[in-house]
């Protein structure tokens, strides 16, 4: 299987977005990471994601593919007038695998029962996991721990050689190692942007 890209930037971003994804999904196969499709058509690995995700597409580390994000649609039996809502708690509790039809649930979805506890989970603590949202930057603040947050310039990467201290890099490497959610080259330029943001006068 060759492992070239056939498009460039600019050719790329003249698709529709449905055809971005197709393709770089297309491209997800054949190389090995989000850093490296971008790599190859010469895009910021930061645009791509925040393009994505602003058009309801996330990236599913699963099966290394970008997905669309799908909203339950309930029936009408589940709206509550009162509250001009529909009772999710509801829909969870009734609702099955073996019942679930294109009138009750958006046709691309795929509800299981793992999805279904995960729902649960989710309507039934709200109001916690919105406490824990709202108060992140006081957590921070106790505990002392940054959130890391990749906030680099729209650019190509470059391959460089640099000398650092081991021990530094030791930490460092242990500290992507601990948040793989995130390229290593990603965590690198951040580290360095932040020390040019935090020294320029």
């Amino acid at each position: 299987m060759s492992r070239r890209c056939d498009m460039n930037k600019e050719q790329f971003n003249k698709l529709n977005i449905k055809s971005q994804i197709k393709y770089f999904n297309e491209l997800l196969k054949k190389f090995d990471s989000i850093s490296q499709v971008c790599k190859q058509i010469g895009i910021a690995p930061s645009t791509v994601k925040d393009r994505f995700k602003s058009n309801r597409y996330y990236f599913d580390a699963d099966i290394k593919q970008y997905l669309e994000v799908v909203e339950i649609v309930s029936n009408t039996e589940d709206y509550d007038n009162n509250n001009n809502s529909y009772n999710l708690n509801e829909i969870i509790e009734n609702k099955s695998m073996t019942n679930v039809t294109p009138n009750n649930i958006n046709k691309n979805l795929v509800l299981n029962n793992e999805s279904l506890k995960a729902l649960e989970f989710i309507t039934l603590n709200l109001n916690k996991l919105e406490n824990i949202v709202s108060n992140v930057d006081d957590i921070s603040r106790n505990t002392g721990y940054d959130y890391i947050k990749i906030d680099i310039p729209d650019a190509e990467n470059i391959r460089t050689t640099i000398k650092v201290n081991a021990e530094v890099w030791s930490l460092f490497s242990e500290l992507a190692t601990k948040n793989k959610q995130f390229d290593k080259q990603d965590l690198l330029s951040q580290a360095l942007f932040d020390f040019y943001n935090k020294h320029i006068k």
